[in-house]
């Protein structure tokens, strides 16, 4: 494949890209308009979505500026919303993404690692809070170092603990699921 051909494909999937973005935010741009109460009558899991879906939509603006990446954002977030965010990434890597070694290489998500514990506990996740601020501990993972911990393989196995143990504990979805139905009014 020549580079004009490589070129246009990278942009047609931009293009792609960019307009499956517009219809999800078309499809969820319903919840904005919710009240509390009509919050309260959804489904679990669209209630997750819905809330998670305005927490970024009330965040992503910022002096005119619309932030591709609502981690650039964090600190602005009252406690409630950091402690969502940061809950739904975790177990999104955690169920999804291929576990703790994801979210240790992955710059989007390393920021999270000193506040992670505090925002588990939040939400009710003890267990899970215990467990990751135990791993943090005892081997010594830096924020800033927690990609190279990632990449040594002798590294691996304590990981693939880490995540064998996430498994065993409570679903961390319908924790934070409890943790809106009990805070509704700040969300």
């Amino acid at each position: 494949m020549g580079l004009i051909a490589k070129i246009k494909e990278l942009f047609s999937a931009e293009r792609y890209i960019q307009r499956a973005m517009e219809a999800m935010d078309k499809e969820y741009s319903r919840y904005a308009e919710l009240s509390g109460e009509e919050l309260l009558a959804l489904p679990d899991d669209e209630l997750l979505s819905a809330v998670l879906y305005r927490i970024n939509a009330r965040h992503r603006e910022s002096g005119g500026k619309t932030q591709p990446h609502l981690y650039e954002r964090f600190e602005d977030m009252p406690p409630h919303e950091q402690a969502l965010y940061a809950v739904s990434e975790l177990d999104a890597v955690m169920q999804e993404d291929g576990g703790l070694g994801i979210f240790l290489l992955d710059r989007d998500y390393r920021f999270l690692i000193p506040h992670l514990s505090e925002c588990l506990r939040e939400v009710g996740a003890g267990a899970h809070a215990a467990l990751f601020a135990d791993f943090v501990r005892d081997n010594r993972v830096d924020p800033v170092r927690a990609r190279a911990f990632a990449q040594n393989p002798d590294n691996d196995r304590v990981m693939a603990d880490f995540n064998r143990a996430y498994a065993g504990l409570p679903s961390l979805e319908a924790i934070a699921v409890a943790y809106i139905r009990r805070n509704i009014d700040r969300l």
